[in-house]
């Protein structure tokens, strides 16, 4: 289904993702506050009373507490750092876990299987989710080379030569954009996902994905707007209507994240019986 008009079949995919990913994303949207409020009330005494003051309190007093207690934190670095890394561990593992789940079940729908939660959930293997982390490290390991290297390059010959090389960097990072899906979809080593995305994921094409991801953000910037402009004059009900929106980009953005993901796998994948896939490879 993605070997034609790409940008049409990933929204029409996407939108029939949206209703197996409405549990996940509540489900992830649960257990991400849950992980916040354990970090706030371990690392900064926050607890039921704390939050009900702040709820209850005006802005200015509540940004004097908040600091008061930020504060404290500061006192005790080494439980800062482990408090903030086994923070970014659980959060990172609940992302990969998450979109090892939707993956599942959107390689399901589109091989004709189904997309129940159940299905998905029992094909979902610890080394998916372990390569996932694996795989983000490295890419970040990657960026963070990359990026003190042309900021050596621009300080040695010029700050404009980042006018060049910050696109560049772009683009040679999203040529890893289609290891999760290698990883899951493909049941890929973590090399072998390095490998096909490189492979597969082309400059030109990171050229194209970047486009697509530009005017998805401009669009997502301007809605954003709106929703904020509206909810302000709303008052309270602005408040509803705010968090409303929220969940909902949250459960499209997983919906047409998972769609092109799945996209990026199985446009240049020959599978049995498909000889579409060779051709696919040589186009965009």
């Amino acid at each position: 289904m993605f070997k034609g008009d790409a940008v049409k079949a990933v929204w029409s995919h996407g939108i029939n993702m949206i209703k197996p990913t409405i549990v996940v994303s509540i489900v992830m949207f649960i257990i991400s506050m849950l992980i916040m409020l354990l970090l706030f009330s371990t690392m900064l005494g926050w607890d039921f009373e704390f939050l009900s003051q702040l709820m209850s309190g005006n802005p200015i007093d509540n940004q004097a507490l908040i600091k008061e207690k930020m504060g404290n934190l500061t006192q005790n670095p080494i439980k800062m750092v482990l408090g903030f890394t086994a923070f970014f561990i659980l959060i990172i593992g609940l992302q990969s876990t998450v979109y090892a789940l939707v993956l599942k079940m959107s390689g399901n729908i589109v091989e004709g299987n189904g997309s129940t939660l159940g299905l998905a959930w029992s094909q979902v293997k610890g080394k998916h989710i372990v390569n996932i982390i694996l795989s983000v490290m490295a890419v970040g390991l990657i960026y963070f080379v990359s990026a003190a290297i042309m900021a050596i390059l621009a300080s040695l010959i010029s700050f404009f030569l980042l006018i060049i090389l910050i696109p560049l960097l772009i683009l040679f990072l999203l040529r890893f954009s289609a290891i999760v899906p290698a990883i899951v979809l493909g049941e890929m080593s973590l090399s072998e996902a390095f490998s096909y995305s490189w492979n597969v994921i082309t400059f030109r094409r990171a050229a194209y994905i970047l486009l697509g991801l530009f005017v998805v953000g401009i669009i997502s910037i301007i809605a954003s707007l709106v929703v904020s402009l509206l909810a302000g004059l709303l008052g309270t009900l602005g408040m509803v209507v705010s968090l409303l929106f929220n969940l909902f980009t949250n459960i499209l953005s997983l919906a047409l994240g998972t769609s092109f993901m799945t996209a990026l796998y199985y446009r240049y994948t020959l599978h049995e019986g498909d000889d579409s896939g060779i051709e696919a490879i040589g186009t965009e």
